[in-house]
């Protein structure tokens, strides 16, 4: 395909004619000249020629290469917007099984839960146990006292009941040194108790801070994901749109490509 270089000129002139009725009207022709330079005429003679104006002449000479250029943009769109996409979708796949995570998290969480639940009840029946231990030491402490104060009663009794007396402080004896080894016993089983509840005490509260610290570093990794996945979505709406124009424009040049070929088919 030859372009040749030519100038339009265009002339008009005004003439009347006088009707019949007498009345004159008046006419307007326009001729268009076009000059082609004598070295570039290669035209013959009443040879049908395709006449483009100048301002979209610099765009049909490169449209071949402007096709290449926009095939080229488009393709390399196209993978960017494939990587794109199967990076979007593994971002989907990792929300996903987050999403499951969490899942997991909240059953994992409610099973702690219902651990503490069991640990604090059970800290009331340690507190419960304890209170009846005390109450149980304060009593025989009592009860003990109350024996020694009626063994001051001995004293007054028959001395021909010195054998009984005898036989009743002894047993009055061996009681209280049982007291005094339950009385230890207990003591001991008081502080094991202290000491066990105050370690429930202690392991609840540990729960209830690993359970606040896992649900927030979870949340805010699921916040990151999921700001992440809506930049990737933007950046690819992006690139889709830009690939339309690109495929828009392509068409264009396609379009126009197929118009001259077509006229030139036309004219031989």
């Amino acid at each position: 395909m030859e372009f040749i270089r030519a100038i339009v000129k265009k002339y008009s002139r005004e003439y009347s004619r006088t009707l019949k009725s007498g009345r004159k009207k008046k006419y307007r022709t326009e001729q268009v000249q076009i000059t082609v330079p004598k070295e570039d005429n290669i035209f013959k003679d009443d040879e049908t020629v395709l006449i483009i104006p100048s301002k979209y002449l610099e765009e049909i000479e490169n449209y071949s290469d402007k096709i290449n250029i926009l095939k080229e943009e488009k393709s390399k769109l196209e993978e960017s917007n494939q990587k794109l996409k199967s990076t979007i979708e593994k971002n989907n796949s990792t929300i996903y099984n987050f999403e499951n995570n969490m899942e997991k998290l909240k059953i994992i969480n409610s099973s702690l839960e219902k651990k503490l639940d069991d640990s604090s009840n059970e800290r009331k029946k340690l507190e419960k146990c304890l209170e009846k231990h005390v109450t149980k030491i304060e009593k025989k402490d009592t009860n003990n006292i109350e024996n020694y104060k009626n063994s001051e009663h001995l004293n007054y009794l028959d001395k021909s009941s010195t054998l009984e007396k005898d036989s009743i402080i002894a047993i009055l004896k061996d009681d209280q040194k049982n007291l005094k080894e339950e009385n230890k016993d207990l003591k001991k089983d008081k502080k094991y108790l202290k000491e066990k509840v105050e370690f429930l005490d202690s392991y609840i509260q540990d729960l209830k801070n690993n359970l606040k610290n896992l649900e927030d570093s979870q949340k805010r990794e699921l916040y990151n994901l999921q700001k992440d996945y809506e930049r990737l979505n933007n950046r690819y709406e992006n690139k889709e749109i830009s690939l339309k124009e690109i495929e828009k424009s392509e068409n264009y040049y396609k379009n126009l490509s197929k118009k001259l070929k077509e006229f030139i088919l036309k004219s031989y």
